[in-house]
């Protein structure tokens, strides 16, 4: 085979050499390559040689340490009780609580009670087209908030007629007012002998924790309200209620 710059010759000088894969170049060497040679000679022919990647021009050498590599990477690599974890699902919370119908002067409220009866209480109030168990589920069965169950008892006030499979209300039945809904807390707290209370609300029911600590600011200790609006509602607040109905 003919030699020239940057050619390639056989290693082997048989007459079968031109098959032969192992070569190496004939060219001018570089410093780069110099290096990689003592490099290679020093090690041997072991895997446990280091890589050197040629930089772009102006750039530094970088040595790749190959030391604690196997040459396959699923030799050393076993998979070992795998499994797989799911968050719990909106509906999980039905499960999990204590489920009490409270009597009050507009008729009866369910409430599901969450944690132990004896430590502090934080109320729940929903949004509108929702319940205790839509509204408030993702947020309870969240890993970092589950701590919170650790240290409260909560309780989920659901507004009349709105838990899941809550039959139909009567015809003549009138829904009570935000006030009216804001005055049953206290037949809430009555029954289970609440003195004091940490209110957590969302949307319409934000609205009905205001109120109900403006009237009754001595059984209030603290307040979470998100999105609470005190305007009539409008278009959007129609559109957002008949999403959640859906």
């Amino acid at each position: 085979m003919p030699q020239f710059e940057g050619g390639y010759v056989s290693l082997s000088n048989g007459p079968n050499s031109v098959y032969n894969s192992t070569t190496e170049p004939t060219g001018p060497v570089t410093v780069l390559e110099t290096v990689k040679r003592v490099i290679g000679s020093a090690i041997g022919n072991s895997n446990l040689q280091d890589e050197i990647q040629t930089p772009p021009r102006g750039g530094r050498a970088i040595i790749i340490n190959k030391r604690n590599m196997p040459v396959d990477p699923m030799d050393d690599i076993e998979l070992r009780s795998v499994q797989l974890q799911f968050s719990n699902g909106s509906g999980s919370l039905v499960g999990s609580c204590d489920i009490q119908r409270v009597i009050t002067d507009k008729g009866e409220v369910l409430v599901a009670v969450q944690g132990d009866i004896s430590k502090p209480a934080i109320l729940t109030y929903h949004d509108l087209g929702l319940n205790y168990a839509t509204s408030f589920a993702g947020f309870f069965n969240y890993p970092t908030m589950r701590t919170l169950l650790d240290n409260f008892c909560v309780y989920h006030v659901t507004a009349p007629g709105q838990e899941e499979g809550a039959p139909s209300l009567p015809e003549d039945y009138v829904y009570p007012t935000m006030d009216d809904l804001a005055a049953q807390l206290l037949f809430v707290m009555s029954h289970f002998g609440l003195k004091l209370i940490i209110g957590f609300g969302v949307g319409a029911g934000a609205n009905i924790l205001a109120r109900f600590a403006l009237n009754h600011s001595d059984k209030v200790g603290a307040l979470c309200l998100i999105n609470c609006s005190s305007t009539t509602a409008g278009w959007m607040e129609w559109g957002y209620q008949s999403f959640n109905a859906r």
